[in-house]
């Protein structure tokens, strides 16, 4: 039994066909996406379209967390839309302030919904958890905090230190550097050149979103996909 962890797609929805299509997922098999659905590329409608029938066509194991984009995207509905009619909960959404969206990406996604989202799809981004758990490890969207008890904010944008173990200049894992984790925390959000693997925390946001690929990582056996055949060369 195998979970499959995908990092952040960010609109590309050709990468993630492609992406897909080197899984070979069976029946006991869990499909874990990391956030980061929508924004910066083309198609984030047909990203979160993809994500809906997965969830349909394997509701038990196909997981979709939630990202800071998903977050900012719907906080921008928030502020343009009565919800208060709708079915929709977004009492726990972040305020990030008008317009905000729109600057990191969010008029991509606008345009790939000619203007409105439908309110399905609203649904299900406000439903997405923070968190998915199994006895090895923790998938979130950006980091934990080691103490435990990490607030919802760090959860989508990052938890301070959560990344001290990597060289600032070379991205490399420095050596004997480790944190005190319980389980391996796997995350996307902060993007590297390749996936980064440390003694506690993998990474897999390989910049999708920035012109990079799109990875996904086969847990336990820690075996790297991505929609391109280059390959990668993992830091140890």
């Amino acid at each position: 039994m195998s979970v499959f962890a995908v990092g952040d797609i960010h609109g590309y929805s050709s990468k993630l066909r492609g992406l897909l299509d080197q899984l070979v997922i069976r029946d006991d098999d869990t499909l874990v996406f990391l956030g980061d659905y929508v924004d910066r590329g083309p198609d984030s409608r047909g990203v979160v379209d993809i994500l809906m029938g997965l969830q349909a066509k394997m509701p038990e194991r196909c997981i979709c967390l939630m990202g800071n984009h998903e977050d900012m995207m719907l906080d921008h509905w928030k502020q343009t839309h009565d919800y208060h009619r709708t079915e929709i909960d977004l009492s726990g959404i972040a305020n990030y302030g008008t317009g905000s969206w729109l600057k990191i990406g969010g008029d991509k996604t606008l345009e790939s919904y000619a203007g409105e989202i439908p309110e399905e799809h609203l649904l299900f981004l406000s439903t997405l958890p923070l968190t998915y758990e199994t006895e090895d490890y923790i998938f979130v969207h950006a980091g934990l905090n080691s103490r435990g008890g990490t607030p919802r904010g760090q959860m989508l944008w990052g938890a301070q230190g959560f990344w001290s173990d990597v060289d600032p200049l070379s991205g490399r894992m420095i050596k004997g550097a480790r944190r005190s984790f319980a389980k391996t925390v796997v995350v996307g959000h902060t993007h590297f050149d390749r996936p980064m693997v440390g003694a506690d925390v993998i990474g897999i946001d390989t910049g999708c979103g920035h012109g990079g690929v799109l990875t996904a990582v086969q847990l336990p056996e820690v075996i790297f996909y991505s929609e391109s055949d280059t390959g990668f060369a993992v830091n140890l």
